[in-house]
């Protein structure tokens, strides 16, 4: 005789238990969904959000579209802050000639990539203006301004795509033959050959599986496929070893062969080798000129270059009396020091 048990029998228990279990999975996964679903819907919200936001900086109404620039690039007065009556840049003036190459040199936190910044016009000034081949940025539409510059800066984002993919993201539309001219360039060529799939190489999230030479050289190749006439290198060779820094700024060397490039770098080689060099301290450009003039001046880039090595033996004098002059005082760290003007 079957036994029941509040009213089941034993067959209809074993059943029951067996649809039980069966049912309780899909309600684990309901539950786990459901909070899954309650984050994609403020993800969703934050899109939302970010889409309503009306940037600050915007094409004016009468923007008209940029014409290809030759690279003049010109600071009238400028004064910059990111908050309001604490002025970054105190009446920034330079000019900066089609094919010139301008180092950008002085302490941590003085403005040097706030210049960057504007150039980009990232930012708009308070007062004063930066102008392109003789117009104000203000004047052209940002999309086709934007289009022109070419930056490398010191950390690199790299995408979790192929080699190919993240050279050409610099210029979409490029062909294979242009991708691998301008790893060429970059002298990025060879080691992209060397890895698994070549170019089809897929690098992990920001180019972790690469070292950091080679994905300077790709930020570098993928610059170089844009053919901007402006470029911006932001300290693109710190933290690199001494034959990556090497491999790296031979590549910017190329890279700069034509176009106006405004470096700023803490390397005084660099440096020195530039046509007209800037050095920036508290906000204003205290001295500025070709490398042979700033050491004739024995001001503070002569000081510099003489505690890093830098200085010629026919300097070398100056720089000391410069040092010791009371109208310098002590040189703060690298490159700092009071203003001199």
């Amino acid at each position: 005789m079957n036994r029941s048990y509040c009213g089941l029998t034993a067959g209809e228990l074993v059943v029951f238990l067996t649809y039980l279990k069966s049912a309780l999975k899909p309600v684990r996964d309901f539950a786990k969904y459901t909070a899954r679903l309650a984050k994609a819907v403020a993800a969703g919200e934050r899109v939302l959000d970010v889409f309503k936001h009306e940037p600050d900086i915007k094409d004016g109404p009468d923007a008209v579209p940029a014409p290809q620039l030759r690279g003049e690039v010109r600071f009238e007065r400028v004064y910059f802050g990111y908050e309001p009556d604490h002025p970054v840049l105190r009446g920034v003036a330079f000019e900066a000639l089609p094919g010139q190459r301008i180092a950008v040199v002085g302490g941590s936190g003085n403005g040097k990539s706030t210049l960057a910044n504007l150039i980009l016009r990232l930012y708009d000034p308070w007062s004063g203006r930066v102008l392109v081949d003789g117009r104000d940025l203000r004047d052209y539409t940002l999309e086709s301004y934007r289009a022109q510059i070419g930056v490398v800066l010191q950390d690199t984002l790299l995408f979790a795509a192929s080699v190919r993919d993240n050279i050409g993201y610099g210029a979409p539309g490029a062909t294979p033959e242009e991708i691998e001219a301008a790893a060429r360039l970059a002298h990025a060529h060879d080691f992209i050959l060397g890895l698994p799939d070549g170019y089809d190489t897929v690098v992990g999230e920001r180019g972790v599986t690469l070292s950091g030479g080679q994905r300077q050289r790709i930020s570098i190749a993928r610059t170089a496929i844009r053919n901007a006439p402006i470029l911006i290198l932001d300290e693109p060779t710190t933290g690199l070893d001494g034959e990556s820094a090497r491999v790296v700024t031979d590549a910017l060397a190329r890279l700069a062969e034509g176009r106006t490039t405004v470096l700023i770098t803490h390397d005084l080689r660099q440096v020195a080798t530039a046509d007209h060099i800037l050095f920036v301290e508290g906000g204003e450009v205290i001295e500025q000129g070709t490398h042979p003039e700033l050491m004739q001046v024995a001001g503070r880039y002569c000081q510099l270059q003489l505690i890093n090595g830098g200085a010629s033996p026919s300097s070398a004098e100056q720089a000391r009396r410069a040092a010791t002059d009371s109208r310098f005082g002590p040189l703060s760290g690298v490159v700092g020091g009071p203003n001199t003007s």
